[in-house]
């Protein structure tokens, strides 16, 4: 067996399953012992997306102080001074704790990208007389495209106002990823949204 082509099914039974599991909790209907709102829109500036990203999250479960939230979201990331984005899909479930507008939050989430990594090289060609290579006349770019993906931490604060819905998060969302090794990106994120 191919151990490429295993390495990549292995990451995309993984994806497929968390956005399974994390589709039927995003659509279970959430009960509450109080009105508060259950959806809710929002930008995100640094946080999961590492750049932006603009999220939709929704309660699925409350009571008491606690209450469980996921989200999804969509964002780009810019690469070679701008010149490229690659898309960014955020997903994370979160936990609220507090009564008054002041609430704690923690989480765990993970964001896939798309990457596509391109290399330019000069067009090597082999002198089979003394075995010596020069440099052709043709520039060509060489492309590769990946899924990426990164596991995230949140924890942070959250003002939400009960009168007209807006909210505004701050947080500490470092990401865990394999590239080649494991590695981590400390990294925070600032959003402000309206929860309906």
């Amino acid at each position: 067996m191919n151990p490429r082509f295993s390495k990549v099914k292995i990451r995309f039974i993984y994806i497929k399953t968390l956005l399974i599991v994390w589709g039927l909790i995003f659509f279970q209907r959430g009960y509450s012992q109080q009105r508060t709102p259950s959806q809710g829109v929002y930008l995100e500036i640094g946080g999961n997306a590492g750049f932006y990203s603009v999220n939709y999250e929704r309660k699925v479960y409350q009571k008491g102080n606690l209450r469980l939230v996921t989200r999804l979201g969509l964002g780009v990331l810019p690469q070679d001074a701008f010149q490229h984005y690659l898309p960014i899909i955020p997903v994370e479930s979160s936990a609220l704790w507090g009564k008054s507008r002041h609430q704690l939050e923690a989480g765990i989430g993970l964001t896939a990208s798309i990457n596509t990594y391109r290399k330019g090289d000069y067009d090597y060609i082999k002198n089979s007389k003394n075995n010596t290579y020069y440099i052709g006349n043709d520039y060509k770019i060489h492309s590769r495209t990946n899924l990426g993906y990164a596991a995230l931490l949140r924890v942070g604060y959250r003002y939400q106002c009960r009168e007209n819905g807006l909210f505004i998060r701050v947080g500490f969302t470092p990401s865990f990823y394999r590239k080649p090794v494991w590695g981590l990106v400390p990294c925070g994120g600032v959003s402000i949204g309206k929860s309906f």
